[in-house]
C-alpha cells in the first residue's frame, strides 16, 4: 500500500491495479479485550505528519532526497483500512501485553481548515512539528493546542518533533534537493532538543523525536500514544481488568547520529 502524494514517474505509465475487496472494517472492534483507538495527527502542513503515519501504517520508507523533492499537501486516507489487508494488519499491535488496533487519522495543516469531524471519538492526538521549522513549534501554543482542547478538551496529548535527521543534515546539500521555490532551511532554523522538552513541559505532556528517513521514533511515537490512550481510558473504565499493566508514556532513548 504505498503512501500518498509521491507522484508517478514521467514516462512510466501506472499499473492497474484490481480494486481490493471490502473489509469488515468493525471485525476489530467485535474481537475480545482488544482496544481500538483512533489516534487523530495534526500540525502545520509539510512539517511530516503523512510521511510518519505512512512510516507506522504501511511500512513506507524514503531518502532523505524523496522527501525534500515529492512534497505535496496530502492527507492519508482513513479508508486505508478498508481497502488495504497490509494496513489492517499493521494497525494490529500489542502494547504492556494489551491488545490494540490503532487507527490513524490524517489531517490538514492549513490553520483555516474546519477539523471537529477529525477529532470526534479521539483517543489521543499526536501534536506534530518540524524540528527545522521554528514557526510549526510556535504555533503549537498558539494554534494546535487551543484548537485540540476546544474540540476534545479531554482527550491525551503527544508532542512531536518530526525531521530529526535534517539536525545532523548538510543543509546546503538539503537546500539544493529541494523542490523550487522552496524556503531555504538556515543553521538557526534547527530546533535543538530542549526547545521541544520546554513546550511539552509547558503544556504537560510526553515528547519525542523522529525521523522517516533514519527510521527513528515512530514506534516510541505511537506505542506511548497508545499508552497515553488507555491509560485515559482506564480511568473511565476501571473493570477492565487487562488494563492494569498498561503502563504511563515512557521517555524516549536519545538518536545517535550516523
Amino acid at each position: 500500500c504505498p503512501g500518498p502524494g509521491v507522484p508517478p514517474v514521467p514516462g512510466v505509465p501506472p499499473v492497474p491495479v484490481e480494486p481490493a475487496a471490502p473489509m469488515d472494517l468493525d471485525v476489530d472492534y467485535e474481537r475480545p479485550n482488544v482496544e481500538t483507538i483512533k489516534c487523530v495527527v495534526v500540525g502545520d502542513n509539510a512539517v511530516g505528519k503523512t510521511r510518519l503515519i505512512c512510516a507506522r501504517a504501511c511500512n513506507a520508507t524514503l531518502s532523505q532526497y524523496q522527501l525534500l523533492a515529492t512534497h505535496v499537501p496530502t492527507v492519508w486516507a482513513i479508508d486505508q483500512y478498508r481497502v488495504c489487508q497490509e494496513v489492517l494488519e499493521r494497525s494490529r499491535d500489542v502494547v504492556d501485553e494489551v491488545s490494540v488496533s490503532l487507527r490513524l487519522w490524517d489531517t490538514f495543516g492549513d490553520h483555516h481548515k474546519d477539523r471537529r469531524f477529525a477529532y470526534g471519538r479521539s483517543d489521543v492526538v499526536v501534536l506534530c512539528f518540524s524540528l527545522a521549522n521554528p514557526n510549526s513549534l510556535r504555533h503549537v501554543k498558539t494554534m494546535w493546542y487551543p484548537e485540540i482542547k476546544h474540540f476534545c478538551p479531554r482527550t491525551p496529548i503527544v508532542l512531536v518533533g518530526c525531521q530529526l535527521d535534517l539536525r545532523y543534515a548538510d543543509l546546503e546539500a538539503v537546500n539544493r534537493a529541494r523542490r523550487p521555490l522552496a524556503k531555504p532551511i538556515k543553521p538557526t532554523d534547527i530546533l535543538p532538543p530542549e526547545r521541544g522538552h520546554e513546550v511539552a513541559k509547558e503544556l504537560g505532556v510526553p515528547y519525542y523525536e523522529t525521523s522517516v528517513v533514519a527510521q527513528f521514533g515512530i514506534k516510541d511515537v505511537f506505542d506511548n500514544a497508545i499508552r497515553a490512550a488507555l491509560i485515559s481510558r482506564r480511568h473511565l473504565q476501571f473493570w477492565k481488568s487487562h488494563l492494569k499493566k498498561m503502563q504511563r508514556p515512557l521517555l524516549q532513548a536519545p538518536f545517535l547520529p550516523p
